[in-house]
């Protein structure tokens, strides 16, 4: 009775070795996830966050096969246990080197973004480096300056030549005409913090860039995102703007919106693009960057470096920048916008609270307005409405066979109505002043 006594306990204790055995090799895996995360809420730095990992992954495996050797051998178990923790450090070093910390990018597709000659920089007291291009007048008559800002975000403008032809025209107006890339993306610089990728460092950067030209008022035009800017700016300083041309504007207030109340670009792409993109997206490297942007922004910084970052972003945006125009084939291709990733995906994952005080501040404006709302925006008509709602000194045009950018097919037609618009002139289209879209 005591031999088969013995007998089954040591068969339990064998089972239950070899099983402990098998999971020291997981558990110290996981061990070693769940310390860098944890320590990500203290640490920044990937290299130290890397090693806290893999030490924890070698204690755990070889504290539990140490354990397990003990069961089924009763010796050797420290040397045994030392190759099983081993193992599994070069297991998890191998498997993070093909996956995690597998470049999304080689370094030779890395995209530099063509830079015109004429681009300069202005440093502000903010820290934002702001790269830019001035068209000046051809004969001054006009006192207040033009400025265009893009969409975004985390978008460009000045090596966009499809857009820059356009406004720039207004040169020969007497108007000083410029282009910048927002903070972030593009040409000009990346900040250290990336939690400051928000509107309101937006805002703050475009009033101290009028005080740098020192410019008592400005002629704002903004296309997408970048008529949402100069919205909020004209709220917080209204008596900094003389007029307001809003191009495709986005949503006043992105948390009233989601992508199906508001429209996205990804409505107009094709179910192969959409697979593409989706894929992209679901690659582990950017899986881990957004996990840990979650628990430690600055720490998911030093993990995705902006210049792989931005490349990255702007292959994967690009197959989709076809549904900016109502012709798919009317997008170059060759477009030269660098995308940047941190400055896009920051006022999303990490927003700021917003300011719903804007539209009683855009409801007391009497500046006047043109909004240019085009056939083919993806973006829904109620986006644009609550512009020509809130602004009671208003003029919507509506642009048939155009899409988000119209700059793209109707580049005459969009030059004429700001150029009408600025003048005081007759406007090249009749006011739409329905509420409902246009039948089509």
């Amino acid at each position: 009775m005591n031999k088969t006594s013995s007998g089954f306990k040591k068969a339990v204790r064998l089972i239950f070795g070899w099983i402990l055995l098998f999971l020291s090799v997981p558990f110290g895996m996981t061990g070693a996830v769940f310390s860098f995360f944890l320590c990500a809420v203290f640490l920044s730095h990937i290299i130290l966050l890397s090693l806290i990992a893999l030490i924890v992954c070698f204690l755990i495996s070889f504290s539990l096969s140490r354990i397990a050797w003990g069961m089924i051998l009763r010796a050797h178990r420290s040397r045994l246990a030392l190759g099983v923790g081993l193992a599994t450090v070069i297991g998890v070093m191998l498997i993070s080197s093909l996956t995690v910390f597998k470049p999304l990018i080689p370094s030779s597709e890395i995209i530099k973004p063509y830079v015109p000659e004429a681009v300069d920089y202005w440093d502000l007291e903010s820290g934002s480096r702001i790269a830019y291009l001035k068209f000046p007048a051809e004969s001054k008559t006009q006192e207040e300056p033009v400025f265009f800002l893009h969409g975004g975000p985390g978008g460009a403008v000045l090596s966009f030549k499809p857009i820059t032809d356009v406004i720039s025209a207004l040169s020969k107006d007497g108007y000083d005409v410029y282009f910048y890339d927002q903070v972030g993306g593009g040409l000009s610089g990346r900040l250290k913090n990336i939690r400051d990728y928000q509107l309101s460092r937006h805002v703050s950067d475009l009033d101290q860039i009028r005080k740098k030209i020192k410019a008592d008022k400005m002629i704002l035009i903004g296309e997408s995102n970048g008529g949402v800017l100069a919205a909020h700016y004209a709220a917080a300083y209204p008596e900094n703007v003389k007029r307001l041309v809003l191009i495709s504007p986005g949503e006043l207030l992105s948390q009233e919106w989601d992508d199906e109340s508001r429209g996205s670009i990804k409505d107009r792409a094709s179910p192969e693009t959409l697979q593409k993109f989706d894929e992209l997206l679901k690659t582990a490297r950017i899986i881990f960057a957004y996990l840990l942007l979650e628990v430690n922004p600055d720490a998911a910084h030093n993990f995705l470096s902006e210049t792989e970052a931005d490349t990255m972003i702007t292959k994967l945006f690009s197959p989709l920048l076809g549904g900016m125009a109502c012709d798919p084939e009317q997008f170059p291709e060759d477009n030269n916008i660098l995308f940047g990733f941190w400055a896009t995906i920051i006022p999303e994952e990490l927003p700021e609270p917003e300011d719903e005080a804007v539209k009683d501040k855009l409801g007391s404006l009497s500046l006047p307005v043109l909004i240019l709302k085009a056939e083919c925006d993806y973006l829904k008509w109620e986006v644009a409405y609550e512009y020509k709602s809130l602004l009671k000194n208003s003029t919507l045009l509506f642009l048939e066979g155009a899409g988000h950018m119209p700059f793209l097919e109707k580049p005459g037609l969009v030059l004429d109505s700001i150029r009408s618009f600025l003048l005081d002139e007759p406007l090249p289209l009749p006011a739409y002043t329905d509420e409902s879209p246009p039948r089509k």
